[in-house]
């Protein structure tokens, strides 16, 4: 009997708006870990957007009849050669940005200021400036607002779902009986359209994302002529993706007592 009465309480405890509210935890976490990326150098320095590094070996350069000065792609060769001690990888996060040091140690910042006197400190060179470019990525390719909107968007939803009617006992002429009242219609309608536009967003958000992260890595490769290598993080752009998808599926979810309701007034009429 325990045990019968322990599982119809946690069947009780799945309905559809404890499933829909620990569904929308997920985006609100995959966001937040999207936006702390690269804020500390234990395990959040692996979610970045964009991972910039020198290609230290000889390029080969093909001749190409478009380019005028055909010197330049040796320039940079040699000035990354003849350095030493050059920095292994400059990592961009949304507010902040993590840099590998030749020994191997790291340091991360939201001041791209802090992370060069840092680079100076330990002895290091970063021959084509690779913070700069770095930093002009974060603060004018990447654009995250439209997650924050998102998040919060998506939080509200969470707490006019915590205002959903939960079963309660009425009186009958057989007796008592436990019963679930339908939601307030706006209430419903305002948590589908908060959870809507936070879908929308968030889409948006990731599609512009991946669209940059791109740009600015094949951009990064042909200016240098090969000698920088750039990496599009792989963490970042699951959990952009991710945080839409479970948005869009608790879209539904909200969409489905509503439509539910609908059917059973036009029964009943």
């Amino acid at each position: 009997m325990p045990l019968f009465t322990w599982g119809y309480s946690f069947l009780r405890f799945l309905e559809l708006r404890n499933v829909i509210i620990i569904f929308s935890l997920v985006p609100i976490i995959s966001w937040s870990f999207l936006l702390a990326g690269c804020t500390t150098s234990n395990g959040l320095r692996d979610v970045y957007v964009l991972a910039l590094s020198y290609n230290k070996g000889p390029t080969p350069t093909l001749p190409n009849p478009l380019q005028i000065n055909n010197s330049i792609a040796q320039v940079l060769e040699n000035q990354v050669l003849e350095s030493r001690n050059i920095i292994q990888e400059v990592r961009v996060g949304y507010l902040s940005m993590c840099v590998v040091f030749n020994s191997g140690a790291w340091s991360c910042s939201t001041n791209a200021q802090e992370l060069a006197t840092s680079i100076r400190g330990e002895g290091n060179e970063d021959p084509l400036n690779l913070l700069s470019l770095a930093d002009m990525v974060r603060t004018r390719s990447l654009f995250y607002t439209l997650f924050i909107i998102s998040l919060a968007f998506v939080f509200l939803a969470i707490c006019l779902l915590c205002t959903y009617p939960s079963w309660r006992d009425e009186e009958d002429s057989d007796g008592s009986v436990q019963v679930r009242p339908f939601p307030s219609r706006k209430v419903s309608y305002t948590a589908l359209a908060l959870s809507f536009v936070a879908s929308l967003l968030g889409f948006a958000s990731a599609l512009w994302q991946h669209v940059a992260a791109a740009d600015a890595s094949t951009v990064a490769g042909s200016l240098t002529y090969g000698m920088v290598m750039a990496r599009v993080g792989t963490t970042s752009s699951v959990l952009g993706w991710v945080a839409t998808a479970i948005t869009a599926i608790v879209t539904f979810g909200i969409l489905s007592p509503i439509l539910l309701l609908k059917v059973i007034l036009q029964q009943t009429d």
